[in-house]
């Protein structure tokens, strides 16, 4: 850790080993420093508060993508599972030797842009019919894919493909609002390969013309991301400590950790009450949410700032609230990475963070100032990595 010369250290569980852990993550929350930003413009009593008696700062990353960030909060470093390897151990799906798992969301194209992330939100049955046109689109362009573990759905617009060969890398569907895909993806092997031959399938079907005639976005393509190689489990469970989160992914590295999973199905209000639930029996609580990154992906800066606004009640108060009644505490709310909600730019570097609780120094946080992004990145608490942040909590 490296904190200013003259202030103290930051808050620490190892000086109450009996303290609640609680760690809050806001995917994709937050914006380089300026002046006004959505966190700035947001009605956020309840991380002002936080940042007011506890620390607030920045930790440097360095990561590719938003769950590379979040997996590197966790302290994963050199053995964190990638979006697409988590979400196949999650689900079950088998990567063999010399094959890919990939996070393949359904998204929308106009006028050769990425417009909608999610893929007008396309849910069952049309997303079945959608990704059997693909299965057969992608056999006939390559027969030597297992066709078994070509596609598989996983809820929503995020599916997970298995492709042979090494793993390519492609932005996250969060940066590529308003780019070309071309600018995001490799420009040859499997992933193209693949992008190319569901598009076609997918660009003429008759579920995605209805869905236009509707006034509806279609999903008229797969995007891969998050490519890895099979994750493999904890070979023993850590007891008291819960993940909370949506999808198979969440499952998947809770195996990874060794933890219990918390799946939920809903908005923040219903993480926030399975978080709460886990609170009462765990040692460690981990949330994260992507609602603010989501927003942000349809609706730029005034939507990004309504959803903090949204995420801070509705998640950190309720959260905040409960671990204050505890003897001891350490609570934590960060991103994992910095997104511009004007050119959905991914900055890899100086995430913010506030952490409260056991430990925390009065006096050392942001005073009567809100809790920015220019407040954490002068707080003096500077972290070099994910594992000197994982150790607040360890």
């Amino acid at each position: 850790m490296h904190p200013e010369a003259g202030t103290p250290d930051p808050v620490s569980a190892a000086a109450r080993p009996d303290a609640k852990r609680v760690l809050i993550v806001l995917a994709g929350a937050f914006d380089p420093v300026a002046d006004s930003t959505p966190l700035c413009d947001a009605e956020k009593p309840a991380l002002d508060r936080m940042a007011r008696v506890g620390r607030a700062g920045v930790v440097d990353l360095g990561t590719a993508s938003p769950w590379d960030g979040f997996a590197a909060l966790l302290g994963l470093a050199g053995r964190a599972p990638s979006l697409g390897a988590a979400e196949a151990l999650g689900l079950g799906v088998a990567t063999g030797p010399g094959e890919t798992a990939y996070r393949a969301d359904f998204v929308t194209l106009a006028d050769r842009e990425f417009r909608d992330p999610f893929g007008g939100k396309v849910k069952d049955p049309e997303a079945t019919l959608l990704l059997d046109a693909v299965r057969a689109a992608a056999r006939g362009a390559r027969p030597e894919l297992r066709a078994e573990l070509l596609v598989v759905r996983a809820g929503g617009h995020r599916n997970v493909v298995v492709l042979a060969g090494p793993a390519q890398f492609c932005s996250s569907p969060w940066e590529m609002v308003g780019q070309r895909p071309a600018s995001g993806m490799p420009s040859e092997g499997p992933v193209r390969e693949f992008f190319d031959a569901a598009q076609h399938a997918l660009a003429a079907h008759d579920v995605n013309a209805v869905r236009v005639d509707l006034g509806e976005n279609p999903a008229n393509a797969l995007w891969l991301h998050g490519g890895g190689a099979a994750a493999a489990q904890a070979p023993a469970p850590v007891r008291g400590r819960v993940l909370v989160g949506r999808g198979a992914a969440t499952a998947g590295l809770a195996r990874v950790l060794g933890w219990e999973a918390s799946l939920v199905q809903g908005d923040d209000e219903a993480l926030a009450a399975a978080a709460l639930a886990a609170m009462s029996s765990a040692d460690f609580v981990v949330v994260r949410t992507e609602s603010v990154a989501d927003a942000a992906a349809l609706g730029g800066a005034p939507a990004k700032r309504d959803a903090l606004s949204a995420a801070d009640a509705r998640l950190v108060a309720p959260l905040l609230a409960a671990a204050e009644e505890q003897d001891a505490y350490v609570m934590a709310v960060a991103a994992d990475s910095v997104l511009d909600s004007r050119t959905h730019a991914l900055v890899r570097k100086g995430v913010p963070f506030v952490v409260a609780g056991a430990g925390a120094a009065p006096g050392h946080g942001v005073g009567d100032a809100a809790f920015t992004e220019k407040a954490c990145a002068s707080g003096g608490l500077h972290l070099g990595s994910g594992s000197e942040f994982f150790a607040l909590f360890s």
